[in-house]
């Protein structure tokens, strides 16, 4: 999904235009090593299926409230944890 929205407004069909090669669909990226022409349309379906009719904005919208949601609660476990450490000191 990371990839689907990194391919900016054209998803994950722009990410692997990026990332491939066109003159032989040899991927560039090595962490996306053999990742052949059949490979990367099982990938590009399983993606559609997972974002269902959701837009490329709305998937970000989502990823960023799960991110603010996530810092703010690093932040309550850390303020209770320095709490905690202070109350022991005493």
């Amino acid at each position: 999904m990371l990839n689907h929205l990194g391919g900016g407004p054209g998803g994950i069909e722009h990410f692997f235009q990026q990332f491939t090669r066109p003159d032989d669909g040899l991927v560039e990226d090595p962490r996306l090593a053999g990742a052949d022409a059949g490979s990367a349309k099982i990938l590009i379906d399983s993606v559609h299926a997972e974002a269902g009719s959701r837009t490329i904005a709305e998937l970000e919208a989502e990823r960023d409230e799960v991110l603010l949601g996530l810092i703010e609660l690093r932040n309550k476990v850390a303020g209770s944890s320095q709490a905690k450490s202070t109350k022991s000191v005493a």
